[in-house]
């Protein structure tokens, strides 16, 4: 496979990846194949990298979430009116929904 970039090759690897992430740190993954190009060392995720980095993000957010007591979380109804907006504005917002505020499941319902 040819680099868009440089006009390279990619070539598999399948050694320790290491991704920058900006909410949880560094999410390290091992043995999965993933593609790095041999001049300018561009990279490729393959599509079970990409699944596998995802899921150990969620699983880092989750320990994290998990490590405070239940009495730092709010409801949506809290939330909302602590930011000045409707339940139903605060539940659309995409910003909300991509993660600028965690959520965690508790009974049957959530907490942010």
């Amino acid at each position: 496979m040819n680099c868009l970039e440089c006009g390279g090759h990619y070539i598999s690897k399948t050694d320790r990846y290491i991704y920058e992430d900006a909410y949880v740190g560094d999410i390290v993954i091992k043995g999965i194949p993933y593609y790095v190009c041999d001049k300018c060392e561009d990279f490729l995720l393959s599509e079970e990298m990409a699944l596998a980095k995802e899921e150990k993000r969620e699983e880092l957010i989750w320990d994290s979430l998990s490590s405070y007591p239940l009495s730092d979380f709010v409801t949506a109804s809290k939330a909302s009116s602590m930011l000045g907006i409707s339940r139903q504005a605060f539940h659309k917002n995409q910003r909300i929904n991509r993660g600028f505020i965690y959520q965690i499941r508790f009974g049957d319902g959530k907490v942010y």
